[in-house]
């Protein structure tokens, strides 16, 4: 009885009004901060699967502590280290992470960009359970792709760290969602091409140069997609060819700011995979040379 009474008032306190720390707490912080102290052990006597949607409900607080060290932290190292949560609770929690990660998407400059960047980086520590024990379905996990995917082209909100508020990082979040989707088996051809053409879009889109190391984590999101076996560099390819004649028009005529920064995003996301690619061996070789051919010619 008391899992369910636990489930009821966290799943009821997850769908509450968000952008702010929770009023009712059913634990407070000096529960929460003794957990740490315990290296995260689950208290004794006490359900994970019910703590577990409790700590889900703080994705929309505003009080980092709440939000980044207990609702992330703490979960993030049940997921992977507990033992105690079950494939269900696994399911039930992407869930409700899945509902917050599109709550008001197309927001700026609001607290909601907590509820969305949080929900995206808790499901990504599912993503990534999922790669060590399988509990997602193919429809799962495509509903993931999906939701990464208009997460990455429909956020409005690129803040980096908020003062007082801790990291809003939304861009980075679904970035790193789609570096361990990317690692998959599940991961089709199409998405892999779907993945590529979204990061290549959100810089030509995002109208700023990222400054909170977002273009690293889109990056790595590519490296992921390198690395595959079947990989397909189609979209690649495309995207190189497309640059380079983005490049020329850029200083083709009067000069545009705006395209510019469409460039420059393009080029610093592209360098970073660069980087990444000439520290890894297994980075395909072709496509190393291709990127560096591209490169030179922008920089």
């Amino acid at each position: 009885m008391r899992r369910f009474l636990l489930l009821a008032l966290a799943l009821s306190m997850s769908t509450s009004a968000v952008a702010r720390t929770p009023v009712a707490f059913i634990h407070d912080r000096a529960y929460w901060r003794a957990v740490i102290a315990q290296q995260y052990q689950v208290p004794v006597n006490m359900d994970a699967a019910g703590l577990a949607m409790e700590l889900a409900s703080l994705v929309s607080a505003t009080d980092p502590e709440w939000r980044d060290t207990f609702g992330y932290e703490i979960l993030a190292n049940w997921i992977h280290r507990s033992g105690k949560l079950s494939i269900y609770d696994l399911d039930t929690l992407r869930k409700s992470f899945v509902a917050h990660a599109m709550t008001n998407l197309g927001e700026s400059g609001t607290d909601s960009v907590f509820t969305r960047s949080f929900a995206l980086l808790n499901l990504k520590e599912l993503a990534a359970a999922d790669l060590k024990t399988p509990f997602l379905t193919q429809a799962s996990f495509d509903g993931l792709f999906d939701l990464a995917e208009k997460s990455l082209a429909d956020e409005k909100d690129l803040r980096g760290f908020v003062p007082d508020k801790g990291w809003a990082h939304a861009t980075a979040h679904g970035a790193d969602l789609l570096r361990i989707l990317a690692r998959n088996s599940k991961l089709s051809v199409a998405q892999q091409s779907r993945l590529i053409v979204s990061v290549a879009t959100r810089a030509r889109t995002a109208a700023t140069v990222f400054a909170w190391a977002e273009d690293a984590r889109l990056a790595a999101a590519l490296a992921s997609v390198a690395h595959r076996g079947n990989l397909d560099a189609t979209a690649f390819d495309a995207w190189f060819a497309a640059l380079l004649a983005e490049h020329r028009q850029l200083w083709t005529g009067a000069f545009e700011t705006s395209a510019y920064v469409r460039v420059r995003m393009q080029v610093n996301i592209l360098a970073h995979l660069a980087a990444l690619a000439a520290r890894q061996p297994t980075f395909p070789v072709k496509l190393r040379e291709a990127l560096q051919a591209t490169l030179a010619k922008v920089t």
